[in-house]
């Protein structure tokens, strides 16, 4: 009985004091972008004292990059990576309108995507730096033509 109870406490201990990776420079963004994007865990970083602008940036896109790699994974196949990639295609070279999502769009409804899943797509693509969807398509998506 005492073994069990000093489990739990040490668990319990272990659990609420675990160790967080710091997202402060550059170099840490590209880390943190990768990791949360491949395995969706904002919680194991922690944005430190001072980051750097990207640091801060890609800490305040957190959700959406946790949101969309996990899409592009569960659900997405070959057209979330294409809709992604086209996306930051489109979008690194001028505004990317409207007409420029429903003309992707309409790709992807072609290769299999319901309507919902685009939307949800778009809801998390508009909220990330097309630099940022550039290196969580890479990274999600490691055959994605990025041009």
């Amino acid at each position: 009985m005492l073994a069990v109870a000093t489990a739990v406490a040490v668990a319990g201990c272990s659990n609420a004091n675990r160790h967080r990776l710091e997202l402060r420079t550059p170099a840490q963004s590209s880390r943190f972008l990768a990791s949360v994007a491949r395995h969706g865990n904002v919680e194991d970083w922690a944005l430190a004292p001072g980051a750097s602008s990207a640091a801060t940036r890609v800490w305040s896109e957190g959700a959406a990059i946790e949101d969309l790699g996990a899409r592009i994974r569960r659900e997405g196949g070959n057209w979330g990576c294409e809709l992604a990639a086209s996306s930051f295609r489109v979008g690194s070279v001028g505004v990317f309108s409207v007409g420029d999502r429903q003309s992707l769009a309409n790709e992807a409804a072609i290769s299999g995507a319901k309507d919902a899943q685009i939307k949800a797509f778009y809801s998390d693509i508009l909220k990330m730096s097309m630099a940022d969807l550039r290196e969580l398509t890479a990274s999600v998506c490691p055959n994605a033509y990025l041009g």
